[in-house]
């Protein structure tokens, strides 16, 4: 356990480790089997599990096992509770729910350009559940986005899945960061389709980073932390800070500047 909670403390978004399940943000459970080792992650608020996996009773792969998740959560769990407001750059996300064309074998069908058909634009209304939206596998969504700050914006969507792992979102493929602008009071349908939702279920944002200047997180993420800053604006700096360890290259965020740094914005939903 000690060597364990010092593991932890190395880690930028941990602040304390605690036995009082009351004041702390996520409880581990550690189930030592004869072979294996059973690991147990939960949100000590809601009780889902986040993740449940075993692993060896090797000490060192065990504790690097441990440390990869919580690295994983709490990186995960600072995006999430990043918030920035500008009046200048805002933007913000819907989803449209749609259905498919599909064959009698329930494959998608394509148009002769590739395109998927769409069926019919569902009412997002009949997804909520407790006014929050609730989302499947069998759930296909598009993505609308919507400039209501004062000025264009280069924009930049991620996923946060409920066990802080990090993926990018838009721009996909060959889309570059310099091509995601919207101008000020306009709308975009974003030319994807989400296919469903997997595991691991329970609560996941969709985030939304607005700024004058193009965001390339992707990179970023791609990388795990390890592109030279120069050139990054703030928002980059800070996704490519939490995958620091504390005192390991992390970069100073004082040295942002928090003049028209542009916005964030979420859209939380729940996938079961």
């Amino acid at each position: 356990k000690k060597q364990i909670t010092q593991e932890f403390y190395k880690l930028n978004n941990i602040t304390n480790v605690t036995d009082d399940e009351i004041i702390a943000d996520f409880i581990i459970n550690i189930n030592k089997q004869i072979k294996n080792t059973e690991i147990t992650v939960k949100d000590a608020k809601s009780g889902i599990i986040i993740k449940k996996t075993q692993t060896l009773n090797s000490t060192n792969k065990f504790i690097n096992l441990l440390i990869q998740y919580m690295k994983n959560y709490t990186q995960g769990l600072f995006i999430k509770n990043l918030m920035i407001e500008d009046s200048d750059y805002k933007i913000i996300l819907d989803f449209i729910p749609v259905s498919l064309q599909r064959n009698l074998n329930g494959d998608i069908l394509k148009n002769k350009y590739g395109d998927v058909i769409i069926k019919d634009t569902l009412n997002i209304d009949d997804y909520y559940q407790d006014g929050t939206i609730v989302f499947g596998k069998q759930n296909v969504v598009m993505l609308k986005i919507t400039n209501v700050g004062n000025k264009d914006a280069f924009f930049n969507i991620i996923e946060i899945n409920p066990d802080g792992i990090i993926k990018p979102i838009f721009p996909i493929g060959d889309i570059t960061s310099v091509e995601c602008e919207i101008t000020k009071e306009h709308s975009i349908i974003l030319p994807i389709f989400i296919n469903g939702f997997y595991p691991p279920y329970g609560k996941q944002i969709y985030k939304v980073f607005a700024d004058e200047n193009p965001i390339d997180l992707n990179s970023v993420i791609t990388n795990q932390g390890k592109l030279d800053y120069k050139g990054f604006n703030s928002f980059m700096l800070l996704v490519n800070n939490s995958y620091k360890t504390k005192g390991v290259n992390t970069v100073n965020t004082s040295r942002i500047n928090n003049k028209n740094t542009g916005s964030v914005s979420n859209l939380m939903f729940i996938t079961k």
